[in-house]
């Protein structure tokens, strides 16, 4: 199941939308190490298109700092999914 991120930024004209950072990882001691959140951007309304993004964050345990880990490539399977799944219902 998609994890739920609560939305940040929208912009229903230009089809943006930003989430909030959200915890995606923990340690042994149930610390946050790692968080993700989804960029989407509807690309054409038809057909209908749009791109999603997860960027991840990983805790540098040494210098307390959230740094640049990529995507989050499991959540973004996890949404396209969900997506897809939403669209074939609506037929």
């Amino acid at each position: 199941m998609t994890p739920r991120f609560d939305p940040e930024t929208s912009d229903a004209q230009s089809g943006y939308l930003r989430t909030e950072w959200k915890v995606t990882g923990k340690d042994l001691l149930n610390m946050p190490m790692k968080k993700s959140r989804v960029i989407a951007r509807v690309e054409e309304r038809s057909p209908f298109r749009v791109k999603i993004k997860a960027e991840k964050q990983e805790l540098n345990a040494l210098t307390d700092e959230w740094i640049v880990a990529g995507n989050d490539e499991a959540v973004e399977g996890e949404i396209m999914g969900e997506l897809q799944g939403r669209l074939r219902a609506s037929r």
